[in-house]
């Protein structure tokens, strides 16, 4: 594949409008995509709020307030925040993580629901080209899976069962037909994995 099919390059473009009359927003995805880490330690609800308000007093215009399709953790974290910003009457707007699947987009619909206040949905595709490219992952079209490669990741799933976790777990990452049991998986459900599911597939093999 190449890169130049994948990449875009604004610069190459001329200008359509003025910086000097354009206005820049600042988001801040702290609360999620800076947690996407094995390492770190995810932060208590209490301490998010604190962040959350933090935001707030800067003046940041929008905060992702997580990922509510990763389970119901994360459910109740993203509530909390949500809910946060309506008590406290923040100026900060919320967005929320989803990838294109109908598991993902319902709960954040259902908490924007109950807060009645609007949640910015911000979609991804999980097995895009540029992350197949980036990742080094096998074409995923007609039910292809990922053999021996870097990481186990499905369009559902299975997020964080990562060749990390295999090898904590005494498994092969690099065990191909496992690769193929979890994949295979992951692309039959409507939500991303649990660890008891992945570890029920390693043990049956």
């Amino acid at each position: 594949m190449d890169e130049r099919d994948l990449i875009h390059d604004w610069n190459q473009l001329e200008p359509t409008f003025y910086w000097s009359t354009a206005r820049v927003e600042l988001g801040d995805k702290t609360l999620r995509d800076g947690l996407q880490n094995p390492s770190v330690v995810d932060p208590s609800i209490e301490d998010k709020i604190r962040l959350l308000h933090m935001m707030d007093q800067l003046g940041l215009d929008t905060a992702d307030i997580g990922l509510p399709g990763a389970g119901p953790r994360a459910v109740k974290a993203v509530t909390a925040l949500e809910q946060e910003i309506v008590d406290s009457g923040l100026s900060i707007r919320p967005n929320a993580a989803a990838r294109t699947v109908v598991a993902d987009v319902r709960p954040i619909a259902d908490i924007s629901q109950r807060a009645g206040m609007p949640i910015e949905v911000c979609t991804f595709i999980g097995s895009s080209p540029i992350r197949q490219y980036a990742e080094d992952l096998d074409d995923l079209q007609d039910g292809r899976y990922l053999a021996g490669r870097r990481h186990l990741r499905g369009e559902r799933g299975p997020a964080g069962y990562d060749g990390y976790w295999l090898r904590e777990h005494g498994y092969d990452p690099d065990d191909e037909a496992l690769c193929k049991r979890i994949f295979k998986a992951a692309k039959r459900t409507d939500h991303t994995l649990t660890e008891g599911e992945v570890r029920a597939i390693c043990r049956a093999g």
